[in-house]
């Protein structure tokens, strides 16, 4: 049996076009010279063969290509969930989903009721030891950008919060000397960003999670990063500390 297109739709829109883990859009948007590019992927929780991940829970079922089975991934985490099955068992995954699809029906009844907007201070961040504080180790990444306006812009502002993601999955497993060759580099990158003339604000949130199946609680490191225009309005100053104003912008966190 395989995934039907209902299926698939229902798990898409229900998921927002977002990774459950991460909250990355799946759907790249296409260029002048290439169509889309769709980074995700629809992922059994219970793997559909025995030696697949959590596949020893498998046996005997005839649906594993049901939605419920279903969880959409980036490719990213959806490798690192089948490498560590035992660290992301078929409890929590489900619970990612559910965490996932409740937020999106959370902003998607915000914007139809017209609520006012979250307010968020994010302080600027200067330096890449101070990029590595946000994203060093995080379990999600809440980012964001104003409008770009050039090809140019999109490519470097892509390519730095890509690097941010990257290396904030990376730094558990990294040795003290890589961490410091990893902030010298992000603090190169920072320049190029600083150089087209926008600002990098962000901050670490610890969020409290509650699995429904057992009632355990556990931390969540969530760490946000938005980056505007250094001539933004929403940029003010609080002493000496450049600050950004977030009204709820587009990205999120479970």
């Amino acid at each position: 049996m395989a995934i039907t297109d209902r299926t698939r739709k229902i798990l898409w829109g229900r998921s927002g076009n977002l990774c459950a883990f991460c909250r990355r859009v799946l759907i790249e948007e296409k260029t002048q010279q290439d169509e889309e590019s769709v980074v995700g992927d629809e992922c059994h929780i219970i793997g559909e063969r025995p030696t697949a991940a959590r596949g020893e829970f498998g046996a005997g079922r005839e649906d594993l290509d049901e939605y419920d089975n279903l969880i959409l991934l980036c490719k990213v985490h959806h490798k690192l969930v089948d490498d560590q099955p035992e660290t992301y068992p078929t409890e929590k995954l489900r619970e990612l989903k559910s965490a996932n699809e409740q937020w999106v029906r959370d902003r998607l009844s915000r914007q139809t009721k017209g609520s006012p907007p979250r307010v968020v201070f994010l302080p600027r961040l200067v330096s890449g030891r101070d990029l590595a504080s946000v994203v060093g180790g995080a379990h999600a990444f809440a980012f964001d950008h104003e409008e770009l306006e050039t090809q140019a812009e999109t490519e470097l502002v892509a390519g730095f919060l890509q690097n941010l993601q990257d290396w904030g999955d990376l730094w558990p497993s990294l040795e003290s000397g890589q961490h410091v060759e990893a902030r010298f580099t992000l603090t190169g990158s920072l320049r190029e960003i600083e150089a087209a003339g926008m600002l990098v604000f962000g901050a670490r949130e610890r969020k409290k999670m509650r699995m429904k199946t057992n009632n355990d609680v556990f931390d969540w490191e969530v760490a946000t990063i938005t980056i505007v225009r250094s001539t933004n309005a929403g940029i003010t100053a609080l002493g000496s500390l450049a600050t950004m104003v977030e009204h709820a912008m587009g990205s999120g966190a479970p």
